[in-house]
């Protein structure tokens, strides 16, 4: 009985705070922190960041951690929570506060000194850390930064007394003017911002209006010369700020200054677009810069030019922006403003349009073509706000040879009810346009389309749907091609040709010989589509067959294991290396194919999914371990799903033998099967 006794009592006994951090595994940390803050954690563990490490009675634990500044950080375990990932809790002096890389640094800094058996010293409740973590002090001044350098950037966090407004407005009553300006004047001299802002009040105040825009000139001339540049990884970069040149443009508006300032935004864009040109940057400078663009608008539309003049102004601007920084002046075309105003405008552009050749073939001639078609697109503009809109019709027409800008011209042939016009049009610029611009070619087509489908057409439309998915076969493109040919009497034998030729690759509107099929043969019913000369575009750009990797969309999107499974096999037959090559296009959706016939071939899914685990761990980089992790649990809740459970120690201890040097994916594996960061616990 004395024994029996003795036994539960042992059990019963409650597991000491080394023993309960000791059962925490690294999918409990993944859960708690997640893999990237778990991954950055440990980097800063490896490298030595933990300071000072101790531990309370109650098993908290608390350190330094070095990064870019010094953070006190504590851990807490919660042994009453039943999920060992909700046991912990953090709260740090970093911007993050919880959960964050320090408090895993920390807690792997600790469970690798139980792993070693290495003594942690105790802490006391009177630790100065703990002030700083809860914020009654901003700072700690002793030996523990060991002569690494602070971060000078001001601290996130901040903890001091609030002072209200009426706390300032009282204390600066109770000075007198002397010592008020003294105060404003150590001011200045701290912060060049006040001092700027008291520059422009003084100027104001005196009516001093010429001194404030040569100052706002100045200041252009001062941001545009700085160097613009970001680095999105790591936040490091300098961008100008050209907030404060806003600042000075908005009171020389106000005060009547409005000539000056248009005058100064030809200037700010062409200094502006030099300096875009060299920035490395996301487009935050180009986007500053459109903002001082909007009180340039604003000014243009006060000046004391004529309402003409204002207008050309604007698109000029426009014209000569080649990064978005003054689309604020292309509103000018939103205004009302008068017919005989507009009228003016066109005149004056065509005479510029008339002056340029029309576009060729090279690198130079379609630059030259584009800057055409813009300043064409004003024109038209124009002429249609002037109540001249058959002029702009015919223009366009005739700007569709001279700049290539076909789809306009016959997108508003089409508007101006002009059916047969606008397909011969396009038939044209078919024959006028290379292969090589895709787009254009694409937009004709659907142009061409559209007039069929108004006149009741439904093969063209079909004919232009199947070149498409014979040229470029995919889910989305078969999907066209049938509903496309659904509006026919053809829809059967276009389905049935075209899965023979994702099947086999062969198109079925050309013979064997190379030629083209004619239309209302039984083997391909539909004509041929609109589109550049036939010889140069035979065969161009077409992926050869078969097409797998489409069959196996289609199945998968059509929910049909079976055939996933048949697709797949055929096509790893078809390309055995497939299998070996993880980058390859057609391995990437070996996950998908998995995942598709998980419920009706739980076996084959179970395959794929190792396959891919190996296929990972054959990199050998460690930041790709965790997706093979995610693939051996996918198994082994499929082996438990399917009642092969007891199969799971063969696959993983396979698996563990093959990549067993390559420690941090050992790690990923323990997460998947439980076991404790910590190997041995020393008592």
């Amino acid at each position: 009985m004395a024994k029996v006794k003795q036994r539960r009592t042992a059990k019963d006994r409650p597991e000491s705070h080394g023993e309960a951090w000791g059962k925490i595994t690294w999918n409990d940390l993944d859960e708690w922190a997640g893999a990237r803050t778990v991954s950055r954690g440990r980097s800063y563990q490896r490298n030595g960041r933990v300071k000072q490490l101790c531990v309370f009675e109650s098993g908290m634990l608390l350190a330094w951690v070095h990064g870019g500044d010094r953070y006190a950080t504590r851990v807490d375990l919660d042994t009453t929570k039943r999920k060992r990932s909700e046991r912990m809790t953090s709260e740090c002096s970093c911007p993050v506060r919880f959960a964050c890389k320090h408090a895993v640094a920390v807690i792997v800094e600790y469970l690798e000194a139980i792993q070693a058996g290495t003594p942690v010293s105790g802490a006391s409740d009177d630790d100065p850390r703990l002030a700083l973590i809860e914020g009654r002090v901003d700072e700690i001044d002793d030996d523990g930064w060991e002569d690494e350098p602070r971060s000078k950037a001001p601290r996130p966090r901040k903890r001091t007394k609030t002072i209200s407004d009426r706390d300032i407005r009282t204390h600066l009553a109770s000075k007198s003017a002397d010592e008020l300006v003294e105060m404003v004047m150590r001011a200045c001299d701290r912060d060049p911002e006040v001092r700027t802002a008291l520059v422009d009040e003084s100027a104001l105040a005196g009516g001093r209006f010429d001194d404030l825009l040569s100052e706002a000139r100045s200041e252009m001339h001062s941001l545009t010369a700085e160097e613009a540049w970001q680095n999105a990884w790591t936040g490091a970069g300098h961008l100008p700020d050209y907030s404060r040149l806003e600042k000075r443009l908005k009171p020389l508006l106000d005060h009547g200054r409005a000539d000056a300032i248009v005058q100064l935004g030809e200037d700010l864009l062409r200094r502006g677009t030099d300096q875009i040109e060299q920035s490395h940057d996301e487009g935050e400078t180009a986007r500053a810069i459109g903002d001082c663009m909007q009180i340039v608008y604003e000014a243009l539309l006060q000046s004391s030019r004529r309402d003409e003049d204002k207008i050309i102004y604007a698109i000029d601007m426009v014209l000569a922006d080649e990064y978005g920084i003054c689309d604020a002046l292309a509103a000018v075309s939103e205004r009302r403003w008068k017919k005989a105003t507009w009228s003016v405008v066109a005149d004056r552009l065509r005479e510029r349009l008339g002056g340029q050749g029309p576009a060729t073939e090279d690198r130079d001639e379609w630059l030259r073509s584009y800057r055409r078609e813009r300043l064409s697109e004003w024109v038209i503009t124009a002429l249609d706000k002037a109540g001249r809109r058959d002029e702009a019709t015919e223009l366009c027409v005739a700007e569709a040879r001279a700049s290539n800008s076909y789809p306009r011209a016959v997108r508003r042939l089409i508007e101006a009810g002009q059916d047969d016009r606008a397909t011969e049009l396009a038939r044209q610029g078919l024959d006028a346009t290379s292969p090589r611009y895709a787009g254009v070619v694409r937009d004709l087509q659907d142009l061409l389309c559209e007039i069929a489908v108004n006149k009741g057409d439904s093969m063209l439309p079909a004919s232009v749907a199947a070149d498409r998915f014979f040229r470029w076969p995919s889910v989305d493109s078969y999907r066209e091609l049938l509903q496309a040919a659904e509006k026919t009497d053809h829809i059967q034998t276009v389905q049935k040709a075209a899965q023979a030729f994702l099947e086999c690759g062969r198109r079925p509107d050309r013979p064997r010989d190379g030629g083209r099929s004619k239309q209302g043969t039984s083997r391909w019913p539909l004509p041929e589509p609109p589109q550049p000369d036939a010889q140069q575009n035979e065969g161009r750009s077409e992926r050869v067959g078969p097409h797998f990797d489409v069959l196996i969309d289609l199945a998968i999107d059509e929910k049909r294991p079976d055939d996933v499974l048949v697709w797949f096999d055929r096509r790893d037959a078809n390309n055995p290396s497939t299998a070996r090559r993880r980058q390859s296009h057609a391995f990437r959706d070996y996950a998908r194919v998995a995942k598709a016939v998980e419920g009706a071939h739980p076996d084959r899914a179970i395959e794929i999914y190792v396959r891919l685990a190996n296929a990972v761990a054959a990199e050998t980089n460690p930041k790709t371990y965790p997706e093979a992790g995610a693939y051996l649990k996918r198994v082994k809740s499929l082996l438990k799903k399917s009642g092969r459970a007891q199969d799971w120690p063969r696959i993983i201890g396979d698996f563990r033998t093959e990549n067993r040097r390559k420690r941090r994916l050992m790690e990923v594996l323990d997460g998947i099967e439980g076991r404790p960061i910590v190997k041995r616990t020393h008592r």
